[in-house]
């Protein structure tokens, strides 16, 4: 067990530093995590077995590194625990839970139960302008685009251009501005 703990540990502190130097060199924490991906994956499924503190976060870190590679199927493994009685947890593991959630069934094609749980998530958000507000609408805007809803697609993109607008611009607030201006971009290109 002591071994497992250590395990799990050191990963964890390394999906963090990969998720942080992302942000600053894509190209080598992209390499580094394509090197590291089954170790991250079994250890962050033990994290989540185990119910460990960090779970959730861990999930969170590596999720944007399954879903750049494609890796679909390990990606809705790792996010399919049951978050039936989810609203025990304090906000934002909530948030990071239902948000995984909802890209779960996003990339799964499950675009009407993904659209369910970002309404759940938009609901309990403050309705203040934050970056998971912004991030949410963006990936409500794709489902409805999914779906056919064009006109529902274009105004969540709208009005997460303008939450994203109202942040302080940081390099992850323009990261997430630039993908809602290219999903714009592509639902207009297609009226």
């Amino acid at each position: 067990e002591y071994l497992m703990n250590k395990y799990r540990r050191e990963y964890y502190s390394l999906s963090k530093k990969l998720y942080e130097l992302y942000h600053t060199d894509p190209l080598l924490a992209t390499r580094t995590t394509h090197y590291e991906i089954k170790n991250l994956v079994n250890a962050a499924h033990s994290a989540l077995l185990v119910k460990d503190e960090n779970a959730i976060n861990f999930v969170d870190n590596i999720n944007r590194f399954l879903s750049h590679f494609g890796m679909k199927r390990q990606m809705i493994a790792l996010n399919s625990f049951d978050i039936s009685n989810s609203e025990e947890y304090p906000d934002e593991t909530w948030l990071i839970l239902h948000h995984s959630r909802a890209e779960q069934f996003f990339y799964s094609g499950d675009f009407v139960s993904a659209k369910k749980v970002l309404y759940r998530i938009l609901d309990r958000l403050p309705t203040t302008p934050s970056y998971d507000r912004c991030r949410s609408l963006e990936l409500l805007g794709r489902c409805e685009n999914e779906i056919g809803e064009v006109n529902n697609a274009k105004n969540n993109y709208h009005q997460a251009i303008s939450i994203g607008k109202a942040l302080e611009p940081s390099k992850l607030v323009k990261q997430l501005l630039g993908v809602v201006y290219m999903d714009l971009g592509g639902l207009l290109q297609g009226i």
